[in-house]
């Protein structure tokens, strides 16, 4: 089965922060690129979307 991948912005879109903010994150190892193309682009996988969901949403409904 082939794996579908999903741009920066796709992924921030689908977890409904900014760009600037997954880059933020990135930066101070919140979350992490699934893998990085030759050319640098960040791609994420909806496995990541998915686990985003179960780790952080969860938490603000506990709060």
């Amino acid at each position: 089965m082939n794996e579908i991948f999903l741009t920066s912005t796709e992924f921030a879109k689908a977890i409904g922060i900014s760009l600037s903010t997954l880059k933020n994150w990135e930066r101070d190892d919140i979350i992490h690129p699934y893998m990085r193309t030759p050319t640098g682009k960040r791609l994420y996988t909806q496995a990541q979307v998915e686990s985003y969901f179960s780790k952080y949403r969860v938490k603000e409904a506990d709060e």
